[in-house]
């Protein structure tokens, strides 16, 4: 899983020899991952529904900190993962991904 980190702006830069303006060029051209869209969609979807974290974990079966990660981004979550949160979600599949694609 990408490490979205890796496009931070640091005091460091000048020293590993990229400046600024290249990492803000890479952010610009690097929408943010999947990873992050996902867990995004699935966050406002939650909220939209008015379910805690933990609501959420037990009707999907998995672990309150697997859905708190999987929100921020850190969790590259498997198909079966995603079918359980559309059901525990009472929606498709696909509705998860809407508005996750590249513009």
């Amino acid at each position: 899983m990408a490490n979205h980190d890796e496009f931070r702006f640091s005091s460091g830069a000048a020293e590993s020899g990229v400046d600024n303006n290249q990492k803000r060029e890479a952010v610009m051209q690097n929408p943010e991952p999947i990873e992050f869209r996902f867990g995004a969609r699935v966050h406002a979807l939650r909220i939209e529904r008015r379910l805690p974290q933990d609501a959420l974990a037990s009707r999907a079966q998995v672990h309150r900190n697997y859905i708190s990660e999987m929100e921020r981004g850190k969790r590259n979550v498997s198909l079966r993962i995603i079918e359980r949160i559309a059901k525990a979600l009472d929606v498709e599949i696909a509705e998860l991904f809407q508005g996750t694609e590249y513009k």
